[in-house]
């Protein structure tokens, strides 16, 4: 797989979202209010002008995308994504619903998340 850099991420990203795509145009409004950003700064990394995000930026970055700073940064392959299939956008839409759970539900899902994918990576006996 080619390397994508930052702001090829960064707008795949953003695409994947419906919540943030508006007549085929990114609504960098609505990113910079999910992730708490400045308008202006989701501006300048989609136009490019920045190449790499700040440490902060990236934590916010990745904790509302649910990626690693590698793949933030176009280093590492993000699943989903990546494969062309439609799933990374379903499970991101069922991330933000989530957020919305009361707190013991939220630790409910998690713990069943986390479950299933140490299931995953354990080798088959």
């Amino acid at each position: 797989m080619k390397k994508r850099t930052f702001p090829e991420t960064l707008e795949a990203l953003c695409r994947s979202d419906p919540e943030f795509v508006k007549n085929g145009r990114i609504n960098q409004a609505a990113v910079a209010r999910a992730t708490k950003m400045n308008q202006s700064t989701i501006h300048r990394m989609l136009e490019g002008q920045s190449k790499e995000p700040t440490p902060d930026n990236a934590r916010k970055l990745c904790k509302y995308f649910g990626v690693t700073r590698e793949q933030l940064i176009g280093e590492d392959p993000i699943p989903g994504l990546d494969s062309g299939d439609d799933k990374f956008p379903r499970l991101l839409a069922a991330v933000h619903q989530a957020k919305e759970l009361p707190g013991e539900e939220q630790e409910m899902l998690a713990a069943v998340i986390e479950g299933f994918l140490m299931r995953k990576k354990s080798p088959d006996k």
